[in-house]
């Protein structure tokens, strides 16, 4: 009974946004749409920028610290928000020792979202693919045309799973 009233949810929810048009964005955070299992736009809208609490942001981030080429790594938090609009922080890693990573560079790249196709396109920056990661959560794959900061950015690939963490876009 269980299985088919979540999966009544599911197909009502998929009808409704073919009717509005909209990105779904209702996720809860305990559950998660795989890629194939509905629409682009409802496997997109789960990264859309939540605050969940005073000290609870979720949003996509890089799982793994890029290199660059000086050796040093780098970050990705993306903040989408309903409005169509996102920011990119970009934060690059100098490494003091063999523990410690101290941010040395942030830069903050802002522009607009949207679905296109089965890709989400973020205007002025990239485009990115539906992916999943290797703990199993959906997550995003973009791959970075230019560098934004240090060298070493250019053509790397990276890929934003959705976390919770205590610093948001604010």
């Amino acid at each position: 009974m269980m299985h088919r009233m979540a999966t009544l949810g599911v197909l009502l929810g998929l009808l409704a946004m073919a009717c509005g048009g909209k990105v779904d964005d209702s996720q809860d955070g305990t559950s998660f749409v795989q890629p194939g299992e509905a629409s682009p736009d409802a496997f997109f809208g789960q990264f859309v920028y939540k605050r969940e609490g005073s000290l609870e942001h979720r949003y996509p981030t890089t799982i793994t610290h890029g290199k660059l080429a000086s050796d040093d790594a780098f970050r990705a938090d993306l903040f989408m928000q309903k409005d169509g609009r996102y920011t990119l922080r970009y934060v690059e890693l100098e490494k003091k020792d063999a523990l410690t990573l101290a941010p040395v560079r942030e830069v903050l790249v802002a522009g607009t979202w949207r679905v296109d196709g089965s890709q989400l396109v973020l205007d002025g920056l990239t485009r990115a693919d539906a992916a999943v990661s290797a703990s199993g959560v959906p997550a995003l794959r973009v791959r970075f045309p230019k560098d934004i900061g240090s060298p070493g950015l250019a053509n790397q690939e990276a890929l934003l799973e959705i976390r919770t963490s205590p610093h948001g876009l604010e």
